[in-house]
């Protein structure tokens, strides 16, 4: 975008000490490509503007998906929600944030917010399709990944989407050997509550009680509470006759429960 890049280079030339002209320098090159010249723009933006809301949630967007940075980009994504409690893009960024740093509890509210401010937003859907199914919430998931593709989501996006709905179609009280192996092989498995949760189903079924109970473990560690996997891991223990086991099971799926 040579066109966008001289603009930018205009608007910071002209407005050097002015945050609106700066933050159109900044948006420009973020458009661009130039992530590190609209990080540096950004920056000075806030400098001039500590509110500027466009500013917060951009830059907490390329620390995020360009520079890997969680921590900053969540700390970003605070301050604009302090700017604009009410802002969906805001809440989507603050949400996404989150989903990414694994705090799929704390994600789902944000993203949530975003799809009632952002209907029509496919990317949007997408977010929060993808705290659901990591809460184990597969009803919710499944309605807000049809949504999304319905919305026409971006390849890369599209194809995971189909992916996971692929997961949440599949039957778990019957399991081939051939099932339980794609779906061991799939990628992402360690990140993905529900597929966990699944192939824990198919092990039990096929009579593998060990290897189920080994996947459940996974499925509630990556999304506590998972009451799903974690009332499935205390049958699990006392067939085994592992009663203290599945006590702690309760336990530990007790106290990660929301207070009312």
């Amino acid at each position: 975008m040579p066109e966008a890049l001289a603009l930018a280079g205009v608007a910071a030339t002209h407005s050097p000490h002015d945050a609106e002209g700066l933050l159109v320098a900044a948006v420009l090159k973020d458009a661009s490509g130039d992530a590190d010249g609209a990080r540096e723009a950004y920056e000075q933006v806030l400098a001039l503007d500590p509110r500027s809301l466009t500013a917060l949630n951009n830059l907490a967007c390329l620390q995020e998906a360009h520079f890997r940075n969680l921590d900053l980009a969540l700390e970003l994504a605070q301050r604009a929600r302090q700017v604009a409690a009410n802002d969906p893009a805001a809440a989507d960024t603050l949400g996404w944030i989150l989903y990414q740093k694994g705090y799929y509890s704390r994600a789902a509210g944000p993203a949530a917010e975003a799809v009632t401010g952002l209907p029509d937003s496919a990317l949007v859907h997408y977010h929060l399709d993808l705290t659901r199914y990591m809460l184990g919430d597969e009803v919710g998931a499944r309605a807000a990944l049809e949504r999304a593709l319905g919305l026409t989501l971006e390849d890369d996006s599209a194809a995971e989407a189909r992916r996971r709905l692929a997961v949440l179609s599949l039957d778990a009280s019957y399991a081939s050997a051939g099932d339980i192996a794609q779906l061991e092989a799939a990628p992402n498995l360690s990140r993905d509550a529900i597929a966990l949760r699944r192939l824990g189903a198919m092990q039990a079924a096929a009579g593998h009680p060990a290897a189920a109970i080994t996947r459940y473990e996974q499925a509630l560690r990556l999304a506590p509470p998972n009451p799903q996997a974690a009332l499935k891991l205390i049958e699990l223990h006392r067939a085994n006759g592992d009663l203290p086991r599945a006590l702690e099971v309760a336990r530990t799926m007790h106290r990660a429960l929301p207070d009312d």
